[in-house]
């Protein structure tokens, strides 16, 4: 079984077994600040630079076949979350930081859906399989998640190093 954890708490795994409670071997760096976007706001778009040295341990190159938000422990509610339109792209990236002005492009749709219920757990890890695995050079990654309307949302745990994030 092969894990990989890329988070916002997004994470990555490959995993061939079923946890009571999916703990992700792979995480970037603890958030601790919350989040609305974008499970959880009609800003409905974010992108994220997650550097190969936010990861302990680090990871490895393979194919990412998970992604994992981490659900703040404290706002909003437990409940089944529904989004139209959710999308989730990614890109290996040279990148350190967003930017403003335009969206970074050319990012690969590994996730995309007219309709995704989540089950959101304060204090735990939501999960959603990709649809299309992302092959993960073992560098940076650039990673997109949108969606056009949402009933309830979330917040997320953010952590962003001290890099932008759009």
């Amino acid at each position: 079984m092969i894990k990989k954890l890329l988070t916002l708490f997004c994470a990555t795994a490959i995993s061939s077994a079923l946890f009571a409670q999916v703990v992700p071997e792979y995480t970037s760096p603890n958030g601790t600040s919350n989040n609305v976007f974008p499970f959880n706001s009609t800003t409905n778009q974010v992108q994220w630079v997650y550097l190969q040295s936010d990861f302990s341990p680090t990871v490895t190159p393979g194919l990412i076949t998970k992604v994992y938000f981490f659900v703040h422990p404290t706002l909003g509610s437990s409940s089944t979350a529904n989004f139209t339109n959710l999308t989730v792209k990614m890109a290996n990236t040279t990148l350190t930081a967003t930017a403003a002005g335009a969206w970074n492009t050319g990012l690969t749709t590994v996730y995309q859906a007219p309709t995704t219920a989540m089950l959101a757990t304060q204090n735990t890890w939501t999960e959603l399989t990709l649809q299309t695995p992302f092959f993960y050079t073992g560098g940076n990654l650039l990673m997109e998640v949108s969606q056009s309307a949402y009933s309830p949302g979330f917040y997320i745990v953010n952590y962003n190093g001290g890099r932008n994030s759009r």
